[in-house]
This record gives C-alpha cells, sequence and structure tokens, in this order.
C-alpha cells in the first residue's frame, strides 16, 4: 500500500513538471523567474517621498497636485518593493487635490534613492527625483 502511494506521488510529481515546463510562468506552474534578474543587479532602487527635502510617509499628506500617480515608477528601474510604489500611487490617487486648488503648503517629491554597492564594499547613494508637487499635511 505504501509503493502505492509512493508511484502515485512520483506519478503526480513528474506530471506537475511537465505541466510545468510546457506552460510556463502562469500560476500555479510558475518557475518562479521573477526575483532570477535581482542576482545580477549592481544596483537598486528604493522609492521614497520627501516632504519640504525631508523624507516622509506618504500617508501623512493629503491634497496632493503635480503627483501622477501613473508615473511613479520609470521604466527598467531595478527596484523590487513595487508593492510600495503601488501602495504610494493607491493613496497619490485617492488623495489628489480638486480641479483648480491652490497648491499645497509642502513641497513633495516622489523618487528613488539608488544604491549601489562600490568595489571597495561601500554602499554610493543617489537621489533620483521623478516628479514633484505639492500637499497640505493630514
Amino acid at each position: 500500500m505504501r509503493a502505492m502511494g509512493a508511484l502515485v506521488a512520483l506519478a503526480a510529481a513528474l506530471v506537475y513538471m511537465v505541466i510545468s515546463l510546457i506552460i510556463g510562468d502562469i500560476f500555479p506552474f510558475s518557475k518562479h523567474s521573477m526575483y532570477a534578474s535581482t542576482a545580477m543587479r549592481d544596483k537598486g532602487a528604493v522609492p521614497l517621498m520627501l516632504a519640504d527635502n525631508q523624507p516622509a510617509e506618504v500617508d501623512d499628506y493629503v491634497r496632493f497636485t503635480g503627483i501622477d500617480p501613473d508615473r511613479l515608477y520609470p521604466p527598467r528601474l531595478p527596484c523590487s518593493l513595487e508593492w510600495q510604489i503601488h501602495e504610494a500611487g493607491r493613496w497619490f490617487r485617492g488623495n489628489q487635490a480638486e480641479e483648480g486648488s491652490p497648491p499645497g503648503p509642502v513641497k513633495i517629491s516622489w523618487g528613488f534613492v539608488i544604491l549601489r554597492v562600490q568595489p571597495d564594499g561601500s554602499i554610493q547613494e543617489t537621489w533620483r527625483p521623478v516628479q514633484e508637487g505639492t500637499a497640505w499635511p493630514r
């Protein structure tokens, strides 16, 4: 009886592997390649919002002007924190100032800190702004 269970398990595993190879990256037959490219990166990007040139939480501000939620993530920027970008976009989208509203008192900058490991092991940080606008404190 145990041998039969082992054969069924082996057959199921083989069928799953063959289907995975044929179908490719479609759940639940995914090859999990989403992190394969990270090992080859020489830099990474961390999303960041600045309020009056100081790091700030996105949800501490409302009534944004000048920030386009659909343009927060430049193409080909190596970032493994896309969920943070999507959440920031959701917040910006839901907290846009009404058309014709005056600009807020706080200068907002959205962008990325680019981190690169140097040959000596130190980390170089570079600020890459993507958008600027204004907002009101919450």
